[in-house]
């Protein structure tokens, strides 16, 4: 009889544990009702982040979890890194956001291409104006300028193109990158290295562009003069002879379809009438020839 009391006994103990954690994993005090406390958010609103999570409410604050909600947030272009804990007493979740930073911006095509600086100046005129463009090369600008503010794209040290704010965002290089690429996609590996080859070697300060549409031959606006660079090897000792030619172009000025640098060692100087000049050892500049080759297809920046 006593071991029997003593079953039973065992039996409503072990009942009332079970029941006990029952009510204790139900209890209200796991139940995430909203609260989010966001660090390290300036692009990213917070309505955008809970949007992207889209956790229900009162669910238990251990069925969240924090690698799954981290790879939703990071799915958000801006959004670099993200560093989910979870807390209890209230229940909450902790977000730290690190959000990209732009290392270029991608161009758009009404934003006004950059005219030459004065002679002997290092740095761009600070206010540029569009100028008319004759051709329909792949830099050529649209006739009215974005509004300052709008949405724009980047594109950060790690290749990734991504959209945030005009007004909330500013490159480290003041170079415009010409791409086709959305957001949230990534440069193709060879692009990438293209274009960090030519930013290490980019003059300092001076503003611009690159299109990378085609790697292959590239185009580039160097403080508002036109280069056609090619490929992209000999990267330094071209944009060396850029600088030693930058005084000798401003005597075509507008008849000067570009500079081509595509062969670093024999420069050339490539007018809007077709006709090529090659500058001396001396620095002095022949009357212009007609080039026996083909003129290129792609008009320069």
């Amino acid at each position: 009889m006593l071991r029997r009391l003593k079953g039973y006994a065992r039996f409503l103990f072990a009942c009332a544990m079970a029941y006990g954690l029952f009510r204790f994993w139900t209890s209200p005090i796991w139940q995430w009702n909203g609260t989010l406390s966001i660090s390290g958010n300036r692009l990213v609103t917070r309505q955008a982040l809970l949007d992207r999570i889209n956790i229900p409410a009162k669910t238990p604050l251990y069925a969240l979890n924090p690698q799954h909600i981290s790879t939703q947030l990071e799915g958000i272009p801006a959004i670099g890194r993200v560093a989910v804990r979870r807390w209890l007493l209230p229940a909450r979740l902790e977000l730290n956001v690190i959000e990209r930073q732009a290392l270029v911006e991608v161009v758009d095509e009404s934003q006004p291409e950059p005219t030459p600086a004065p002679s002997g100046s290092p740095k761009p005129s600070p206010k540029p104006s569009p100028k008319p463009s004759a051709s329909a090369g792949p830099m050529a600008p649209a006739p009215t300028p974005k509004p300052d503010g709008g949405t724009h794209r980047w594109i950060d040290q790690e290749g990734v193109v991504f959209t945030a704010p005009q007004r909330l965002m500013s490159a480290r290089f003041p170079i415009l990158i010409h791409t086709e690429l959305p957001p949230g996609s990534h440069l193709p590996p060879k692009v990438q290295s293209h274009l960090f080859d030519l930013l290490n070697a980019w003059p300092h300060e001076q503003a611009g562009r690159l299109d990378l549409r085609n790697p292959e031959d590239v185009y580039a606006n160097i403080g508002g003069w036109p280069v056609r660079l090619g490929e992209v090897d000999e990267v330094q000792l071209k944009f060396t002879m850029f600088a030693q030619l930058q005084p000798l172009a401003t005597k075509y000025k507008d008849r000067l379809k570009y500079i081509n640098l595509r062969f670093p060692n024999s420069p050339t100087f490539v007018l809007k009438t077709g006709a090529e000049v090659k500058p001396d050892k001396d620095g002095a500049t022949p009357a212009p020839t007609i080039s026996p080759g083909p003129t290129p297809k792609a008009s320069p920046p």
